[in-house]
């Protein structure tokens, strides 16, 4: 009796550990697809957790054999924009994961995965082409045919690629360049659907108005108070199931930070100022301040800049352009900065030099670079338009005050562990758990201050 129970258990056993490494099935290989999951609690669809690319073809619904093939006609798209196939730019395949949200439509992806987030009512039609390509955007920039030649590292990582230009904004470039839009989101008020982008990225009211951000800055209280407030006041009929989601979520995020939302007008700056690149970090850590600059927000000057140009260019030349112009980051060419870093209570002498590669830069002039005469001084009346040099002034403070201040943080954490003088003249800041910037700067007299070195 005993070697039947064990040999039953190892049947299941042997099973289970079969089905988790199951190779994917026809369907989702050839719309390469390593995963595709429905997370519980879907109204409209079957209610599992079931891997639909380890089930046999017939028994996955109908609905969402056309959802998988929707997605790879979109995976097709993006390779086949830079003139690779699928494979070669997703070799493993993408792990898809559909949940059910009152929030809404929400994505993120990094490591080869996708999270797509959805109103519980959901039927399973193909989602917004334009979202999706987007988060596509960030899986290209971590392919191994692509990350080899940047240091983009995945949302949190403070490399030279993740600037407030281009962590967001390289995607919504790619979106705009394959479907002419950001995200759309659908099934909401009027309102929310004028927006580019969604209520939790920093969207706004209208196209083009978004895109130059850096000539007039807007909040995230002024799409609440756009969206929301107005329409709720004077709607007439009562607000619809799914923007009413979306409001209480806004205004949930707004009572947390402690902002008021009764004053519909913006609620830091006139209408006439600027952006100012200052204000996105933190005059006493330097860190970066999300709030003040979101890289939704701060990114779209650069993708419409890009977008604009790639219209009076063509769509197929620009796409061989930016790959280019990628690849060449990885070359010897592009510039280092030199930071002097200490910690802001440190005397001089325990000072470290740290270099920074100038990719974002690097890239925009390899674009230039690759143009003829009269497509530079297109180049140059947009990078006007745009404000992209008021761009490469916050990309310019990243470097110095958040990559160089980073790369920094971890040889400081090391001396702080391995040199008994250093360790002595720095000895508040011992006992840091992390060797990252966020640990330092929480003591005082630990935040890290650079200085570029002019060379």
């Amino acid at each position: 009796m005993r070697v039947r129970f064990l040999t039953l258990s190892l049947l299941i056993f042997n099973l289970t550990i079969a089905n988790v490494h199951a190779e994917p099935n026809k369907l989702c290989m050839n719309n390469s697809l390593s995963h595709f999951r429905l997370r519980p609690g879907f109204e409209k669809l079957p209610s599992n957790e079931l891997d639909y690319c380890t089930v046999q073809l017939p028994h996955i619904p109908e609905l969402l054999q056309t959802l998988i093939t929707h997605m790879g006609d979109l995976h097709r798209k993006v390779a086949a924009y830079f003139g690779m196939l699928p494979h070669q730019l997703f070799p493993k395949g993408i792990d898809a994961t559909f949940t059910p949200s009152q929030m809404g439509v929400d994505y993120y992806a990094e490591g080869g995965w996708i999270s797509l987030s959805a109103f519980p009512d959901w039927n399973g039609e193909p989602m917004d082409d334009s979202a999706y390509t987007h988060e596509l955007g960030h899986l290209f920039l971590e392919s191994p045919a692509i990350a080899k030649f940047i240091t983009y590292g995945g949302f949190g990582a403070r490399t030279a690629w993740n600037s407030p230009l281009t962590i967001e904004g390289f995607s919504d470039t790619l979106a705009l360049l394959l479907t002419g839009k950001t995200a759309v989101y659908p099934s909401l008020s009027e309102c929310f659907t004028k927006t580019i982008r969604g209520p939790f990225t920093g969207g706004e009211i209208g196209f083009d108005g978004r895109s130059k951000f850096f000539a007039r800055p807007y909040s995230f209280i002024e799409q609440y108070n756009e969206c929301c407030v107005k329409e709720w006041i004077g709607a007439v009929l009562p607000m619809d199931q799914h923007t009413d989601s979306i409001c209480k979520s806004m205004k949930k995020q707004l009572d947390e930070i402690g902002i008021e939302n009764e004053d519909h007008n913006r609620d830091s700056q006139s209408e006439s100022d600027p952006f100012n690149p200052e204000q996105c970090f933190d005059p006493s850590t330097h860190q970066f301040i999300d709030k003040n600059c979101g890289p939704y927000s701060t990114g779209s000057p650069f993708s419409h800049f890009l977008y604009s140009l790639s219209q009076s260019i063509g769509s197929q030349p620009f796409a061989e352009i930016i790959l280019n112009s990628i690849k060449k980051i990885g070359s010897s060419k592009a510039k280092m900065d030199h930071y002097t870093c200490k910690m802001s209570s440190s005397s001089d002498y325990d000072a470290i030099e740290v270099k920074v590669k100038r990719e974002i830069p690097f890239f925009v002039s390899n674009i230039r670079d690759a143009l003829s005469s009269s497509e530079k001084k297109t180049f140059d009346e947009l990078w006007y338009k745009y404000g992209m040099s008021t761009g490469m002034k916050l990309d310019d403070l990243y470097n110095q005050h958040v990559v160089a201040a980073s790369q920094a943080g971890f040889w400081m954490y090391l001396h702080l562990k391995m040199n008994p003088l250093f360790r002595y003249r720095n000895r508040s800041c011992i006992g840091i758990g992390r060797p990252n910037i966020e640990e330092f700067s929480k003591l005082p007299g630990c935040g890290i201050i650079c200085h570029r070195i002019i060379q």
